[in-house]
């Protein structure tokens, strides 16, 4: 399997239920009270990027932070890529097991946006509501996208991976695009990326990540999102370079429920790193209200 022992402490502690599912062990973290909500991270990050939200939302509501297979604290089985409906299926299975009540709330970000969107699609009148930050949207792709999954055929040498995302210019493609600031770059970077370096077996869970799922997986979003009632809140950053605003606008239309865009300025693709005070306090008006 593949191992995260040798990783720092985690800024969460140790998990409070390790979740076992077809092979993995999914890491789960449950803090706060209140009404369920689940945080799911998009890639290449982990829970860890939930930690101002955590805070700021704890006093409000119980927060289940979950690290997908292969990142954070959660291991899976060598060689496994689960794909992103494989994911969600995946997803649906730690829900059911954390018991989490009769309904809760989804917050996710990135392609964990769209395996939240097809957590929603796949658990019918259980979901109070969607918060969703910049996340993949059907049909239409950035070439920083299409780079990226062309870039996964570098899975297959973890050394040159390596050397890539050690280097100024994977740095600034992978995360200078997708933070708005030098600090926060920094920051996340040395959060989610540098010791990964160091760490073949972790660097490849990171890139089977895009191992054999095409971009065009991303389309069956658009079947989803026909079968999501649920009230959703798009919280962008309006600066996203990876995954425009003029895109996300294109699929309002798509959602069998309410849907509510909120456009927030000096913010790129990771809205929650960029500007958290303004993400929590939009997901914490959206579920009083989806409550």
């Amino acid at each position: 399997m593949t191992s995260s022992s040798s990783s720092p402490p985690h800024l969460f502690g140790q998990p409070t239920q390790l979740v076992h599912v077809r092979g993995h062990d999914i890491a789960t973290w449950r803090m706060g009270q209140g009404p369920a909500l689940v945080f799911i991270h998009g890639w290449p990050l982990d829970s860890r990027t939930w930690r101002h939200s955590v805070e700021a939302l704890g006093e409000t509501f119980t927060c289940h932070l979950v690290d997908l297979p292969g990142q954070g604290l959660s291991t899976t089985p060598a060689g496994c890529a689960p794909g992103l409906h494989e994911l969600a299926d995946l997803m649906v299975e730690v829900i059911e097991a954390l018991e989490l009540g009769e309904r809760f709330g989804l917050i996710a970000q990135d392609s964990g946006g769209g395996i939240a969107r097809l957590v929603a699609a796949r658990m019918p009148g259980r979901i109070a509501g969607l918060a969703l930050g910049n996340t993949e949207v059907p049909g239409r792709y950035s070439w920083r996208f299409k780079l990226l999954f062309k870039l996964g055929a570098l899975r297959s040498s973890t050394s040159l991976a390596s050397m890539f995302l050690g280097s100024s210019a994977g740095k600034r493609l992978l995360f200078g695009d997708a933070v708005s600031s030098k600090q926060t770059l920094s920051e996340v970077f040395d959060m989610f990326i540098r010791q990964r370096l160091h760490q073949p077996s972790s660097l490849q869970s990171l890139l089977d990540y895009m191992k054999g799922e095409p971009l065009s997986v991303f389309d069956t979003l658009r079947e989803a999102h026909a079968r999501i009632d649920s009230p959703v809140k798009l919280i962008w950053g309006v600066d996203d370079l990876w995954l425009p605003l003029s895109d996300c606008k294109k699929m309002l239309g798509e959602f069998a429920g309410e849907v509510t865009l909120v456009e927030v300025p000096d913010a790129k693709l990771l809205v929650q790193e960029d500007q958290p005070e303004r993400f929590n306090r939009e997901v914490r008006e959206h579920f009083a209200r989806a409550f």
